[in-house]
């Protein structure tokens, strides 16, 4: 039953974070594919699609080491997405800090608890 309300405020939250169509990659140590709307150049609100992939551990608590969260945050969207390219630098989320925001804690949750999303798309996938 625990199990069960911890998948459901996991599909709750990717809701909340405005991303939709998430698909888990099993490659590497793991990717999720997702849409997310965001407010883009010239001011139009779209879907954009991502991926984020996991990294080693060690990896990751080197980033939650560092002090300054705007230079935490340039790390984890260098290291973590893998398309779009251009998402990767911050200045892609000028126009959208929530977006960025959003994203950002997607990689942290993804990153922290990986069983939770794979059991959670086989789940889903089944149905």
């Amino acid at each position: 039953m625990q199990n069960t309300d911890k998948k459901k405020d996991f599909l709750k939250s990717l809701e909340d974070k405005k991303v939709s169509n998430v698909v888990f990659k099993p490659e590497g140590l793991g990717a999720l594919e997702f849409d997310i709307v965001m407010t883009g150049k010239n001011f139009e609100t779209t879907s954009i699609p991502f991926r984020i992939e996991r990294i080693s551990t060690d990896s990751f608590l080197k980033f939650l080491d560092l002090k300054s969260d705007i230079e935490r945050a340039e790390k984890i969207l260098l290291n973590f997405i893998a398309f779009p390219i251009e998402a990767r630098d911050k200045e892609y989320f000028n126009l959208d800090m929530e977006a960025m925001t959003n994203i950002s804690t997607l990689i942290v949750d993804f990153q922290q608890t990986p069983f939770l999303y794979i059991e959670s798309f086989r789940e889903r996938k089944t149905e």
